[in-house]
């Protein structure tokens, strides 16, 4: 089993629950804002009734949420994070396990998917993992993950604003384009696709849109209203009707474990 790096013990380290606290609390009283990108993972995840699907990178359980959401009570979600204080943090009728990405303490061959969302740019060992997703996926079973573009204006604002304006920082290392396909290539994934997309987080208004990203962000060095000015400096955003539109994109990524 793989012991993961002291440098990701250390990020850990800064997990407290009164730091987790307001990332649960943004994701649950805006349930919808970051709702496309979420679908768009559950799309290409493909999860069908039976067989355990592992939410690797779980955070606060924002992905295994849309998953029982989409699927029902018959789903059989495993949430999996590093950080003991996320697990616990996640609502009681899932199944959650505190382990790294590196070493997942499941049998071979036992799960019949395993997702993450806008997890793995805080790993330090992103091949051990996928190569573990392989392990633990049977026959046929599907990989699906995204996170942040390298170069993008996510990208920017998460490792700028955010590290800058954020109580524990963020300095996230982030999959240029082709990596990840590569990677799951070199882990024994067949049928890989890669694909980056572009879409919005979507509030009632810009009032909306600051207190999430302050509360998801946990930008604790700034008022409301400073937050507001730096993610309208950072990101393109616009309004309608409909509300306030942070524009943002992933990068996503599939793959399947052969058959034979």
């Amino acid at each position: 089993m793989n012991r993961a790096p002291d440098r990701f013990q250390a990020r850990i380290r800064h997990y407290t629950p009164e730091r987790i606290s307001p990332f649960n609390e943004a994701n649950r009283a805006y349930p919808r804002a970051r709702r496309t990108e979420r679908d768009l993972l559950i799309d290409l995840l493909d999860p069908q009734p039976g067989g355990i699907i592992v939410d690797a990178m779980a955070g606060g359980g924002y992905l295994a949420e849309g998953l029982r959401a989409r699927m029902g009570r018959s789903a059989k979600i495993l949430c999996i994070d590093p950080a003991a204080s996320f697990t616990r943090s996640i609502a009681r009728d899932f199944d959650c396990l505190t382990a790294h990405a590196d070493a997942l303490p499941l049998p071979a061959g036992s799960v019949a998917r395993v997702a993450s969302l806008a997890g793995i740019h805080h790993l330090d060992r992103v091949q051990e993992f996928f190569r573990e997703a392989l392990r633990i996926l049977a026959p046929g079973g599907r990989f699906a993950l995204a996170d942040v573009l390298d170069g993008s204006p996510a990208a920017r604002w998460l490792n700028g604003p955010v590290d800058r304006l954020s109580d524990i920082g963020h300095d996230g290392t982030f999959p240029a384009a082709g990596d990840l396909a590569r990677m799951l290539r070199t882990a024994g994934f067949s049928a890989v696709e890669e694909l980056a997309r572009a879409y919005t987080w979507d509030f009632p208004d810009l009032d909306a849109m600051a207190w999430y990203c302050k509360h998801l962000f946990r930008l604790r060095r700034a008022d409301a209203g400073e937050v507001r000015g730096a993610v309208l400096d950072s990101l393109r955003v616009s309004t309608d009707d409909r509300g306030a539109h942070m524009e943002w994109g992933l990068v996503f990524a599939t793959g399947l474990r052969p058959a034979s």
